[in-house]
């Protein structure tokens, strides 16, 4: 029985996390649910470009899915990682947040037991279920990317990745619209794809590849982040390319000091291990508070921060009683059971490919079916 390579810790990777998924939770608690609600009072304090730290997250997993792929011996060793890591916290989210919404009815949402089942799968929107939690949309397109590496991986494309990402990116702006002209894909085939969406990981794999493959490679990845930004640029807009430039410098700089962040940045590093749970919970949770806060009388600054100390708390919380445990376990017993399938990297492949089309199949049929 084979396990994965073991990794280093990257603890400036984990700290840039962290940041990623306080900017997310600053605008949520600022700027949109200004938007969203308004408070009582105008809030004397706005995060308007705080939603990019999403982006952000995308730009770490183009660079640690890639690293997690080639450390790896066995298609097994992928799925379980990824299926541990993910999954075990995202149920305890989506219950818990489904219950808090149950009982303090405050936003409205209506949950059904259908929807919240839906939502255990991470593909409800893509197969027209809404997210009992709105952050939840970020999650299926990590989850198609981790298919779609994983497929690569399995044909041996990452050994020569670079053809295959300059066609990633060259069909995301073919269908991007720019010019006036985009090549006719259907809009869930693109969501499938990640076409939208794939520059920012190609980012990341781009400081990934520099970062790994030594002097000789370095001109490569320099030309792929390259198009990865002008692709950027011309799909939507300046400010964004501003932005991205900003995360590659922030990701290079978090590999640069990564061995004097663990002394200087604690609290940073503490989010980033919470980062997951965190994203998942802040949100309508979050909201929920912020409401409360202010039918009791407390200003927008202090309901703000009330919702900022539940959310840590309960990520604080799911992290050490679920996502540490779970994943322990999981790994624990896949490593102890010698649960590795006896199946070849094609038939691995079969696999992925049969599970991309059907959930394909699948978002065309189920909203005929469901109405």
């Amino acid at each position: 029985m084979s396990t994965p390579t073991p990794s280093p810790r990257l603890t400036g990777i984990d700290a840039l996390r962290g940041l990623a998924a306080i900017s997310v939770v600053f605008y949520h608690y600022t700027t949109r649910y200004q938007q969203k609600y308004g408070f009582n009072e105008p809030p004397s304090l706005e995060f308007p470009f705080g939603h990019l730290g999403v982006n952000l997250f995308f730009v770490i997993s183009g660079f640690v899915i890639f690293m997690t792929l080639e450390r790896i011996r066995r298609p097994e060793d992928f799925v379980v990682s990824r299926f541990s890591r993910l999954f075990p916290t995202f149920w305890a989210a989506v219950l818990l947040t489904a219950a808090v919404e149950a009982l303090t009815q405050v936003l409205g949402s209506g949950l059904t037991p259908l929807q919240i089942v839906a939502n255990l799968l991470m593909v409800h929107e893509f197969l027209s279920f809404p997210s009992v939690d709105g952050v939840y949309w970020t999650l299926q397109i990590e989850l198609f990317f981790y298919l779609w590496m994983f497929s690569l991986w399995l044909i041996g494309g990452l050994r020569r990745p670079y053809p295959w990402i300059t066609l990633w990116l060259l069909l995301s702006l073919a269908t991007s619209g720019v010019a006036g002209w985009s090549l006719p894909v259907p809009y869930r085939v693109a969501q499938l794809g990640l076409l939208p969406h794939i520059p920012f990981f190609v980012l990341g794999m781009a400081v990934y590849l520099q970062h790994s493959r030594g002097a000789a490679e370095r001109l490569r990845p320099l030309a792929l982040g390259s198009l990865a930004l002008a692709v950027i640029g011309l799909t939507q807009g300046a400010t964004l390319l501003a932005w991205a430039a900003c995360f590659v410098a922030l990701l290079l700089l978090a590999l640069r000091i990564n061995a004097r962040v663990e002394r200087l940045a604690r609290p940073v590093i503490w989010l980033g291990a919470i980062s997951y749970p965190l994203y998942l919970l802040h949100q309508n949770i979050g909201y929920t508070v912020i409401h409360f806060a202010q039918v009791w009388g407390i200003n927008a600054p202090g309901a703000g921060i009330a919702a900022l100390a539940v959310a840590l708390l309960l990520a604080g919380a799911v992290h050490t009683l679920v996502e540490l445990p779970a994943m322990e376990a999981i790994r624990r017993t896949y490593k102890s059971a010698a649960l590795a399938l006896p199946l070849a990297k094609w038939q691995w492949l079969a696999l992925a490919l049969c599970l991309a089309f059907g959930l394909l199949g699948l978002s065309f049929a189920l909203p005929r079916l469901l109405h």
